[in-house]
């Protein structure tokens, strides 16, 4: 028990002393803690090793000189040609990368350098600018450029352990090493997540850390990645993102049509798929009328399924707008509106004759309506009131003319025969064709495809319907 205590007593005084050592020393201590922040900030500044672009005037007669001389003189020479090595400067506005025979040399003159490490890794810093530069879904390229610029991620993938150094590690190199998925064939994927979650940081350190500028590809592809988050998201969520995937795809026009697709076929394996307006309409103010042939080059884009249920909502949306907007009755005709809704998915075809009253409108309404039915439209000509307008349908062989005032009845023409009109003008260009709508044409009941006419009188809703059965 001595000993302990003697133990003790001179483990206090040992501690007493130092803190007078240390009270009569600040100057001391403060200087220390100096030095070693110095030394903190001399250790990130070599591990961030910025590499910054050699002089554009320099890389663009390095690779005039290549092109020219088709040799590579030195290392100088060679990292101003990874630099510059997706810039279009050589003749006929081509670039390294559409001189597969030249590009590959460049690429074997740096790996030949694998074991000088310092300049093995600026030039690699070069390539990975180039990479960055250009993808081939943002520009287009030509065969060759394609080929080399698969060649040229290949080859930075490939490359990668050789321009590691553990004991003298650097922030971009530790970065892209265990970020490599930036030179895969999906290099945006892992940011899509956290960017529609309103999370940039990630997306901020690859930026920093790569050099990665605003105008490159990879910000752009980000649009896709946050997308295709979006799509293998449950259904709730999925539903829930998409004003913000419209608003995303507002802005980024050349990526629109490869993501609207993905929406629009994704919307449709929900478990439940009802109408969806916004869907709907920015399909169709982007990619036009689902049915007509001219805009089937975009509508390709999607199954079959897809286009369908989109071609159904705005046949739907057209009947409801003519008995809204271009009929006599408007909010109360909901008697024509319901029986022709019955008849949506066997509806072939349906055009439109506008009325002066009709094409003079500028509400917003009245524009948007117009907008959307372009490729279905006429002037209606000798249509009686300025306010008339008609509706003219094709199920199978019966052509149907409605016609929007009241007192006019409903006209049936045989499809197989010659019409007394020509629906086809409608998809001309310039401006509207007009359409009769007295005895010349659309009332032209002498014509030999006419058929019949129904007036809406009564419980005419049997009328039509017991016709339209024995004429189908």
């Amino acid at each position: 028990m001595k000993n302990l205590n003697e133990l003790t007593n001179q483990l206090r005084v040992l501690n007493e002393q130092a803190m007078v050592a240390l009270s009569i020393a600040p100057e001391l201590t403060r200087g220390v803690e100096a030095i070693q922040r110095k030394r903190e900030q001399l250790e990130k500044w070599a591990r961030q090793e910025r590499v910054k672009a050699p002089d554009a005037g320099r890389i663009h007669t390095a690779l005039v000189t290549f092109f020219r001389v088709k040799n590579i003189q030195d290392i100088r020479h060679a990292r101003y040609l990874c630099f510059g090595c997706t810039e279009s400067v050589l003749p006929n506005s081509t670039s390294l990368l559409d001189h597969s025979s030249l590009f590959d040399e460049l690429l074997k003159f740096v790996k030949s350098a694998q074991k000088e490490m310092r300049a093995f890794r600026l030039m690699y810093r070069g390539l990975l600018n180039a990479y960055f530069s250009v993808h081939p879904e943002i520009k287009e390229l030509s065969k060759a450029a394609i080929a080399s610029w698969v060649k040229l991620r290949d080859f930075l993938f490939e490359n990668l352990l050789h321009i590691r150094d553990v004991n003298k590690p650097r922030d971009w190199i530790e970065y892209l090493h265990f970020n490599h998925e930036v030179l895969s064939e999906k290099p945006c994927d892992k940011f899509g997540k956290s960017l529609l979650e309103g999370n940039a940081i990630q997306v901020n350190e690859a930026k920093q850390q790569l050099n990665i500028t605003d105008a490159s590809w990879f910000m752009k592809l980000l649009v896709n990645a946050q997308v295709d988050a979006a799509c293998v998201a449950e259904d709730g969520l999925f539903k829930e993102l998409i004003p913000k995937l419209f608003e995303l795809l507002k802005t980024h026009s050349l990526l629109l049509d490869r993501n609207l697709a993905k929406i629009l076929d994704r919307y449709f394996k929900c478990a439940a798929a009802p109408q969806h307006l916004a869907l709907r309409d920015f399909a169709v103010d982007h990619w036009k009328n689902p049915w007509l042939s001219t805009n089937q080059h975009k509508w390709a884009r999607v199954e079959e399924n897809t286009k369908t249920q989109i071609t159904r909502w705005l046949k739907e949306k057209f009947i409801k707008q003519f008995f809204t907007f271009l009929a006599d009755d408007g909010n109360n005709d909901q008697r024509r509106v319901a029986f022709w809704m019955q008849y949506t998915d066997q509806i072939e075809q349906m055009y439109f004759a506008f009325g002066r009253t009709a094409l003079e409108n500028r509400s917003i309404d009245f524009k948007q309506m117009r907008q959307e039915m372009q490729g279905l439209t006429f002037k209606l000509e000798a249509g009686g009131v300025p306010s008339n307008n008609a509706f003219i349908m094709k199920i199978r062989d019966v052509v149907i003319v409605e016609f929007g005032t009241t007192g006019n009845a409903t006209y049936f023409f045989n499809a197989s025969k010659p019409l007394p009109f020509n629906l086809s003008n409608a998809h001309q260009p310039g401006p509207l064709w007009g359409l009769y709508g007295d005895g010349r044409m659309l009332k032209n009941w002498s014509s030999p495809a006419f058929i019949d006419k129904l007036s809406h009188g009564g419980s005419w809703e049997y009328n039509f319907s017991y016709f339209l059965k024995n004429s189908l």
